[in-house]
């Protein structure tokens, strides 16, 4: 027996997953900024830099092992659960499995030891544990995500990310160790598995646990798979703080801490915005998997969406970098001036999102590998060059840089591909230029009031907020006709009418001739199984 889905359901079922993941991430940013201003100023800006090429280490082992098989299975998962084939998706589960216990689960587990040798037994015996663990239970969770079932594993990912943050309070004010922190965090997930059990389809469970020797994949499987593998690998590399390897190098381990800290208040800003990757992912598949034609009229709408987002972050950002010496302390007080870039280019790259996601629907491996190897070697010859002169600022230049490259090439591919102009693309995005002017007119009124940290930081938050709406004003709006109901139309009642209101706000434009929206009446046609659509 299948349960086909259409277009409508698994609209609604994404917006409901990217709601409940950013509303997680909004309750668990409080508690992961306290975390990091603890943490921080427990350790101190050398240590800090320690912890982040800890945390870096493990984010970047993990996918090199997995050579692309995940991403793969996200596509194909997702597409086989868009047709109601559950057993197909039960047997790419034990597959994903097999693999994960061939590749990943003996050089994973070994990482720990070798790089805490010189700290306590108890602590490398905790990280085998925790690593074993996450590597054992993490079909449970890609189980909810195939299945577009990503509300539940939002709640689940926010409660282990609320626990991951007091591990850390706790282990910095204790140990005033990187290393013991950076194992604390991953403590908290053990006592989850449970929920996460008890969370999967009964029809995937014994699939979750049973793994089998990954052959006879589907056609393109492996092709994608390291195509993407390339992309992923190098792409972990750019869109990370990668050039802390290049500072460790040449021994600039306070600078190392700086760039450490306002990278990872960049990525705190976007977190929220960018957990919807998980939700939409598997949704986009599952799009293209019942009409492909209609994953450019998704892309334009999320990039919509995005860019607003997007767009008041940056908007923000002079406020918030204003802030960093009084709630880090003055040893971080250079940070703030490299949070400013380094924030710009994070909201840029999360309103570019929806660029990866189309090319993910695509199955394009080849493009998302040249992109980020393009970029890499943008990365790495402009960390070896400049970080040796300028310090910090070399690697906020090199990272920067690289995004840029990486996000131009998939922009190039996708005008190609879906047919639009450059025009097309700056305008659906015009939002998120809006925040960058916003900002521009913020810092400019700031220069002129001179006055305390705190003081500077209420006349930014103002300036760039209110720049911000007013500019979208004259730009015509943010979103399109039907953008707002068709999202508002999967929240909750309440939360839908506040939703609504915003429009007031940010403006609304007529529907253009890009691409029809993805609205209830647009497709009722049942899925396609997986098989020649891409070919």
């Amino acid at each position: 027996m299948t349960d086909r889905k259409t277009v409508a359901s698994l609209q609604r079922s994404a917006i409901r997953g990217s709601f409940a993941s950013v509303a997680a991430a909004l309750i668990t940013f409080p508690v992961a900024v306290v975390s990091t201003i603890v943490v921080a100023r427990a350790l101190g800006p050398a240590p800090f830099g320690r912890l982040a090429l800890l945390a870096l280490l493990t984010g970047t082992v993990l996918p090199l092992l997995d050579l692309g098989f995940q991403a793969s299975f996200m596509q194909w998962a997702a597409a086989a659960e868009a047709a109601g084939d559950h057993a197909k998706t039960a047997l790419l589960m034990r597959q994903r499995f097999g693999w994960v216990l061939l590749s990943q689960a003996l050089p994973m587990i070994a990482v720990g030891p070798l790089v805490l040798h010189r700290e306590a037994v108890w602590v490398q015996l905790a990280y085998v544990l925790a690593t074993a663990s996450s590597l054992t239970f993490a079909g449970t969770s890609l189980s909810l995500v195939v299945q577009n079932r990503t509300a539940s594993a939002a709640a689940v990912n926010g409660i282990s990310s609320l626990g991951a943050s007091l591990a850390a309070i706790f282990a910095a004010l204790l140990s005033h160790s990187a290393a013991i922190v950076w194992v604390s965090r991953m403590l908290p997930g053990l006592l989850l598995v449970p929920v996460w059990f008890r969370l999967t389809d009964p029809r995937l469970r014994t699939s979750v646990f049973r793994p089998s020797w990954p052959r006879r994949l589907p056609s393109g499987y492996w092709r994608f798979a390291l195509l993407t593998w390339v992309a992923v690998g190098t792409g972990t590399l750019v869109f990370s703080r990668s050039e802390a390897f290049v500072m460790q190098l040449y021994g600039q381990t306070t600078a190392l801490g700086l760039f450490a800290l306002a990278y990872g208040l960049s990525s705190q800003m976007t977190g929220p915005l960018d957990v919807l990757l998980s939700p939409l992912t598997p949704a986009m598949a599952a799009v293209a998997a019942v009409d492909f034609k209609r994953t450019v009229a998704a892309m334009l709408r999320s990039t919509r969406f995005f860019a607003l987002v997007a767009g008041g972050l940056t908007a923000i950002v002079p406020a918030i970098a204003a802030l960093v010496p009084l709630i880090y302390g003055d040893p971080y007080r250079e940070a703030a001036s490299l949070l400013l870039p380094l924030a710009a280019v994070s909201t840029f790259q999360s309103t570019s999102n929806a660029l990866s996601l189309s090319t993910y629907a695509r199955r394009d491996g080849k493009t998302l590998a040249i992109a980020h190897s393009a970029a890499l070697v943008v990365d790495l010859t402009l960390a070896f060059a400049l970080i040796p002169v300028i310090h910090a600022w070399g690697a906020v230049t090199a990272n920067a840089a690289s995004q840029v490259v990486a996000i131009g090439y998939l922009l190039r591919r996708e005008l190609v591909v879906s047919r639009l102009s450059p025009l097309d693309m700056l305008l659906t995005a015009r939002a998120w230029a809006c925040g960058l002017v916003a900002a521009i007119i913020a810092l400019a009124v700031s220069q002129v009031l001179p006055g305390s940290d705190l003081v500077r930081a209420a006349v930014l938050l103002f300036a760039g907020a209110a720049s911000y709406v007013l500019l979208l004003r004259l730009a015509g709006g943010a979103l399109e006709d039907g953008d707002h109901e068709a999202l508002a139309g999967a929240l909750p009642g309440w939360i839908a009418g506040v939703f609504l209101l915003t429009r007031k706000f940010v403006g609304v434009r007529p529907a253009s001739a890009l691409g029809s929206p993805l609205d209830e009446e647009a497709m009722t046609a049942p899925a396609r199984a997986e098989g020649g659509l891409w070919e």
